[in-house]
């Protein structure tokens, strides 16, 4: 049986729908819907999901496309070329710190896991670790 309260959930957290329209998609009543959306704090969820990285990246290239889009239709300004080149930098600034939160996520499992395994070898992989990270960063 279709799990009509996680779809909704999604529906409301990934695709943005109101809840007016989940529940006319789902033939669920409204106030179902906000009895779940008060239990399982989707507005909590949907804040979180919208200060994600990836989110803020995606809508960055969304507002990089717009200015470019009103750029090449002769409508841009100065200020909108001036925009392109800060939302360039805040786009490349996030994804950087993606991939650092990224190699440094894994390294944490591969240490655990070494830990277990060998612990002299995890000391000394944690210590070139943090050098490598320090150089990324630098």
């Amino acid at each position: 049986m279709i799990n009509k309260r996680e779809i909704a959930r999604l529906l409301y957290i990934k695709a943005g729908e109101s809840t007016a329209s989940i529940s006319a998609m789902l033939e669920t009543s409204d106030k179902d819907i906000s009895t779940w959306l008060a239990e399982g704090q989707w507005n909590l969820a949907k804040r979180s999901r919208m200060a994600d990285r990836d989110t803020q990246i995606d809508r960055l290239y969304d507002t990089l496309k717009k200015i470019s889009d009103d750029i090449e239709s002769g409508n841009g300004t100065a200020k909108d070329a001036d925009n392109m080149q800060k939302i360039t930098a805040a786009i490349r600034n996030l994804e950087h710190d993606k991939s650092v939160s990224a190699i440094i996520g894994s390294a944490e499992e591969f240490i655990t896991w070494l830990y277990r395994k060998d612990v002299p070898a995890a000391q000394d992989f944690t210590r070139r670790f943090d050098q490598f990270i320090k150089q990324k960063s630098a």
